[in-house]
């Protein structure tokens, strides 16, 4: 798909959010990922960064071929979006964005990011994700260009501790970063851990939505 000004990228809003919580500088949240499957989690991170930074929608990003999965066995990629469809239903507040699977190849967030910037320069973006990432966020293409652009919220992970300083970041960029951390540690859930019970016959249920447990099965994904 290529994006245009008719493209549809952002729904409705996220009825009414919490007002005690801070008044959000960003319009919109980019939860992105291979979704390799969507899970539970990846709801629940977008629902909480949504509401604690008064995010007007969040939006699922679903990669190409991310540039650390690279050689990465994947499912068809009309699975993939599939399965994100599915999962947000039932959620208004996210929109599901195909861009990067449509448009092939590696899908770096630099390039989104530019895209996105030319054809809506009113809207403000910030980009959702785990602890984890944030720790190798110095390796991302054209970082230090990508922060420049849009801001980070960060989720802290089970098993990581809040770090005190970051790599590869001037001063001001590392407080800035390390200031949108959620303290919540929301889900220890993984994609992994749910293609490897597919794959050995045990149960998902609790950890996808039900119409994402039943496309799996009827479409025998991770045997």
């Amino acid at each position: 798909m290529k994006i245009t000004k008719n493209t549809k990228l952002f729904g409705k809003k996220f009825g009414r959010l919490n007002r005690k919580k801070r008044m959000s500088k960003y319009d919109i949240g980019i939860l992105g990922g291979s979704f390799n499957p969507i899970h539970l989690g990846h709801i629940l991170i977008g629902e909480t960064a949504a509401k604690l930074f008064n995010l007007k929608s969040v939006l699922l990003l679903v990669n190409s071929i991310s540039p650390f999965k690279i050689g990465t066995k994947m499912p068809l990629n009309a699975d993939r979006l599939a399965m994100v469809k599915l999962a947000r239903l039932k959620n208004p507040l996210f929109e599901v964005c195909p861009v990067e699977m449509e448009n092939g190849g590696v899908s770096f967030s630099y390039d989104t990011i530019m895209r996105f910037r030319e054809l809506y320069p009113e809207k403000s973006f910030a980009f959702i994700i785990g602890l984890d990432s944030l720790l190798t966020l110095h390796n991302w293409y054209k970082i230090q260009e990508l922060i420049k652009l849009c801001d980070f919220i960060t989720v802290m992970r089970p098993n990581f501790e809040r770090p005190k300083t970051l790599i590869g970041f001037p001063k001001d960029v590392e407080q800035s970063l390390l200031g949108n951390i959620i303290d919540c540690k929301l889900s220890d859930l993984s994609s992994t851990e749910i293609r490897n019970r597919v794959k050995d016959g045990r149960s998902i249920r609790g950890m996808v939505t039900t119409e994402v447990e039943d496309y799996i099965s009827n479409h025998g994904l991770y045997k």
